[in-house]
């Protein structure tokens, strides 16, 4: 069955473990809910941005960081519409984004099924 190409906003919840090359790289940020948002801010977001703006190119979002510990938790959200068939597409690069920043291959993100347009 085919579905049909909708709007939707983009917010993707990701699970990332904190692995050694984390701790080694980012310390006493690892600690910090908001120190880890402005780190992935400023080290993803510009990367996953450019993947997005080849198709929508005023696509804005950010990240939201609401665990630190022994895993990263939180939500890459955007309110600029788009295609679903984009929103699978930025999933995919934003579960590689995570697994390079992270070093581990447990870093996931998925579609966030609780939110709503």
């Amino acid at each position: 069955m085919e579905y049909p190409d909708i709007n939707t906003k983009i917010n993707d919840v990701f699970v990332m473990p904190v692995t050694e090359e984390l701790t080694r790289k980012w310390g006493e940020a690892l600690k910090s809910e908001q120190r880890m948002e402005q780190i992935l801010n400023r080290e993803l977001l510009p990367r996953l941005l450019e993947y997005v703006r080849t198709s929508e190119p005023r696509f804005e979002g950010r990240f939201v960081v609401t665990k630190v510990g022994d895993v990263i938790k939180g939500q890459f959200q955007s309110q600029s519409v788009v295609k679903s068939s984009l929103d699978q597409a930025v999933l995919d690069h934003l579960n590689q984004l995570l697994r390079e920043f992270s070093g581990s291959p447990l870093a996931q993100a998925e579609i966030n099924l609780n939110c709503f347009l």
